[in-house]
């Protein structure tokens, strides 16, 4: 699954909120650059997931993350 970078910035964090490499179990926190109205800056969506290492062969240039 890609994910939009250019609109959303998700990390993938343990539980001490530090980054956790590509291919390990993570919490996925989300910042919506578009949100003027309501932002969200480092929102904890309560979902898990890990960050694919990945590059999508069909020529989509944004990252992958494996659906959990």
């Amino acid at each position: 699954m890609h994910t939009m970078s250019d609109h959303l910035c998700i990390e993938y964090l343990d539980e001490k909120n530090k980054h956790v490499k590509s291919g390990e179990l993570g919490r996925k926190v989300i910042t919506d650059v578009n949100g003027y109205a309501i932002p969200l800056i480092r929102y904890d969506i309560g979902d898990i997931g890990t960050k694919s290492a990945l590059e999508c062969n069909g020529g989509v240039n944004l990252p992958i993350m494996d659906v959990i």
